[in-house]
């Protein structure tokens, strides 16, 4: 005869321990902006200095900024182009005069509205300014 086959005592079930309270998951940060060249050094706003200084008017925190539109410019010798300078505060326009500037004027000449005169070939820096801020136009004048 087959060997009897001993009792089986009954499995009982542990006791359900209780579930701790689901933790809350804390928010991820806003992503930054990568600089395409080096991400480990922070991008640069555009005509935007890092110390850029504040407007009288603009809200807390908010820098003085500069952009010169069109940012880059080719010109023939003896050609004329309008510039445009938008000034804000924020993200508010303002209405501050600008002075304009020529690294190199006798290549190119710019006027009190910004008026572009190209006069000889070369690449010359113009610079829209109001107190510290500033902002650049990257000129080319071609023979």
């Amino acid at each position: 005869m087959p060997d009897a086959i001993p009792p089986v005592s009954p499995i009982v079930p542990e006791p359900a321990k209780p579930v701790p309270p689901a933790q809350p998951v804390p928010a991820r940060p806003a992503p930054q902006p990568v600089n395409p060249v080096n991400p480990i050094i922070p991008p640069i706003r555009p005509n935007v200095p890092p110390n850029a200084p504040q407007h009288p008017n603009a809200p807390a925190g908010s820098a003085l900024s500069i952009r010169i539109i069109p940012p880059d410019v080719q010109l023939a010798v003896g050609k004329t182009l309008q510039l445009k300078a938008e000034v804000r505060a924020g993200s508010a326009v303002t209405g501050d005069k600008v002075v304009w500037t020529s690294d190199n004027a006798r290549s190119v000449e710019v006027s009190p509205a910004g008026l572009l005169s190209a006069k000889m070939p070369g690449t010359v820096i113009v610079r829209a300014s109001v107190g510290k801020a500033s902002g650049i136009c990257l000129v080319t004048v071609t023979g």
